[in-house]
């Protein structure tokens, strides 16, 4: 019934010429339509209309995203980057000197937005920048911002979308996915979910050559050896876990910097890091 409605509704829309008019329209043509008819087993068991909101490519809908979306726009090109980090506040706040002591001789660039879903980053791909450069390596997070509203189903099927995307525009590269952190005072805040939404990431990619980095039970197992932050934690000092700041939800300059001996690894001997 769902889809006879979706079926449609796309009629409608594609016969619509304002709609034709648009830029946005036809993009959610496209992707309403992927639902309508199905694709994936995935989606076909999901809200169709939970799946169109991550699914659908949209800008951010906040000016610090749009002014950080421009500054990648102006200068991507230029760098023309070995390694593209792609993704949300997780990958953005990753600061720039660390980066440049952690990845010696690879030229690395920085594309996360802060408060970017995964449907923000979809859209984000789409402008013509990103096919004026050839990384070797693209590494993707996000998601974390879709928890708060959205089914682990539809989530899953966003971040496979934008994967598809990434693949479409460099299919010579190697993708490395990393499978959402764990977050909250007690690394517990939609831990069933993020269970969910990681078990998608590692079995229902698009393409059997992205690679999953368990980012969660790495973060997990570190976080739990970490006996002195947990003390100083108890009496108010700094974080649970050392690997994220005082947010329990943002990395500090230790979880970046295991992140990248995870990623360090992988890029120097292209075998799968998810272990």
């Amino acid at each position: 019934m769902v889809k006879s409605y979706l079926s449609r509704f796309l009629a409608s829309l594609s016969q619509s010429k304002q709609c034709r008019s648009r830029i946005f329209y036809p993009q959610l043509i496209v992707f309403l339509s992927f639902f309508a008819y199905g694709n994936s087993a995935l989606a076909s068991e999901c809200d169709p209309f939970e799946v169109a909101l991550s699914t659908t490519p949209v800008p951010p809908q906040y000016v610090h995203s749009l002014k950080q979306t421009a500054k990648i726009r102006e200068t991507l090109a230029d760098a023309n980057p070995d390694v593209l980090l792609v993704g949300d506040s997780l990958i953005q706040k990753w600061p720039a000197n660390d980066l440049k002591n952690q990845f010696k001789g690879i030229s690395v660039y920085n594309a996360g937005v802060g408060s970017d879903r995964v449907q923000n980053v979809n859209w984000r791909l789409k402008d013509d920048v990103f096919t004026k450069v050839s990384p070797n390596f693209v590494v993707y997070l996000a998601g974390t911002n879709n928890l708060s509203s959205q089914k682990s189903c539809a989530i899953i099927e966003g971040i496979r979308i934008t994967l598809v995307e990434i693949r479409t525009l460099w299919p010579n590269a190697t993708v490395v996915i990393l499978t959402i952190p764990p977050r909250g005072d007690e690394l517990e805040e939609y831990a069933s979910i993020i269970e969910e939404v990681n078990y998608g990431i590692r079995t229902e990619m698009p393409d059997k050559k992205i690679i999953a980095l368990d980012l969660h039970k790495a973060f997990l197992e570190a976080c739990q050896a970490t006996t002195f932050s947990k003390l100083l934690y108890l009496v108010g000092i700094g974080s649970r876990c050392e690997l994220l700041s005082s947010d329990m939800l943002h990395f500090s300059p230790a979880g970046y910097a295991l992140i990248a001996e995870k990623l360090t690894l992988y890029f120097g001997s292209g075998q799968n890091a998810s272990n």
